[in-house]
C-alpha cells in the first residue's frame, strides 16, 4: 500500500516527468498506471502554457501562437511548477530563451521576456509603499518605492512590447537594432509604470536601490560627466518621479 506522499509523488511524476527525478522508487505494489492520465497531463500543460502566455505577451507576439506553444510545452517540461501559484510561474522563462538560440534571436527574446516578467511582477506589488528614508541633506529625504527596479535592456524592449500590442504594422523592424535602455518600473494605480532613464540617472538609482548612500550614488553617476549636468538630470529624472519621494525637514522659523 502506498503512503499518500508517495502516491502524490507518483501522480506528479506520471504528470510531469520531470518531477520525478528527485523521487526515491516507489515500491512495487499499487503502482500507478500513467493509462488514462493524458487527460489531466493536457489540463496541467494547457494550464502553464496559459500561464506564460499571460506573462509574455510580446514573446507571444514575436515567436507566433504555435511556435509559443512549442517552447513554452517544452519549458514546462523542464521546469515544472515549484509552488501552486500560476502568477508566479515562468521565472527562468527569459533565460530558457536566451539558452534556446531560437532563430538566431535568443538575446532579443530573453530581453523581451525579462520586460514583459517585470511588468508582471511589478503589477502584482502592492500599491503606494515606501521604504525607509534616505537622507539627501541634514532637512531633506526621500522615500523609494519598495516596488521599484531598474534595468538596463540592450534593445528597445519597451517600443516593442508597443508594438505588440497594438499590432503596429512594420513594427519589427526595430527589433534588429541594438538600442540600450535604461527603464525604471514601479506600481501604479493603473498596474505598472515604465520610465525611460538617462545613464546617469539609472546609474544613480541603482545605487540607492543596492543600499549606497546618495553620496556614493552621485560618484557612480558622475564618473567623467559634468556634476552639474548630472545633478540636473537625476533631479528631472528620479526626483521629480512619483516612485520617489521627497520629504523635509526644515522648520518654518516664526514670523512677527
Amino acid at each position: 500500500m502506498l503512503s499518500l506522499r508517495e502516491y502524490q509523488q507518483q501522480m506528479a511524476a506520471s504528470l510531469l516527468p520531470t518531477l520525478s527525478s528527485t523521487n526515491a522508487a516507489a515500491p512495487s505494489n499499487g503502482q500507478l498506471s500513467p493509462s488514462g492520465l493524458h487527460i489531466h497531463q493536457e489540463t496541467i500543460f494547457s494550464a502553464l502554457t496559459k500561464a506564460l502566455r499571460c506573462s509574455f505577451p510580446s514573446v507571444l507576439k514575436l515567436l507566433g501562437a504555435d511556435e509559443f506553444r512549442d517552447v513554452a510545452a517544452a519549458y514546462a517540461l523542464r521546469h515544472p511548477p515549484e509552488v501552486a501559484i500560476l502568477s508566479t510561474y515562468g521565472a527562468s522563462f527569459p533565460a530558457y530563451l536566451r539558452a534556446s538560440g531560437i532563430r538566431d534571436r535568443s538575446a532579443l527574446l530573453f530581453d523581451v521576456a525579462r520586460f514583459d516578467l517585470l511588468i508582471e511582477e511589478v503589477a502584482n506589488e502592492r500599491l503606494g509603499l515606501f521604504g525607509e528614508p534616505i537622507v539627501l541633506t541634514r532637512e531633506t529625504s526621500l522615500r523609494l518605492d519598495l516596488s521599484l527596479r531598474c534595468q538596463r535592456f540592450d534593445y528597445p524592449v519597451d517600443e516593442i512590447r508597443d508594438g505588440c500590442a497594438a499590432a503596429i504594422p512594420g513594427f519589427l523592424r526595430a527589433d534588429a537594432q541594438h538600442v540600450g535602455r535604461n527603464l525604471a518600473f514601479w506600481r501604479c494605480p493603473e498596474g505598472a509604470a515604465v520610465r525611460l532613464l538617462s545613464d546617469p540617472a539609472a546609474q544613480f538609482l541603482q545605487a540607492l536601490i543596492s543600499g549606497n548612500a546618495p553620496e556614493q550614488a552621485i560618484v557612480s553617476a558622475v564618473r567623467e560627466r559634468n556634476p552639474g549636468e548630472v545633478i540636473r538630470t537625476v533631479q528631472r529624472e528620479v526626483f521629480s518621479s512619483s516612485f520617489c519621494l521627497i520629504t523635509s525637514t526644515a522648520k518654518r522659523g516664526n514670523t512677527a
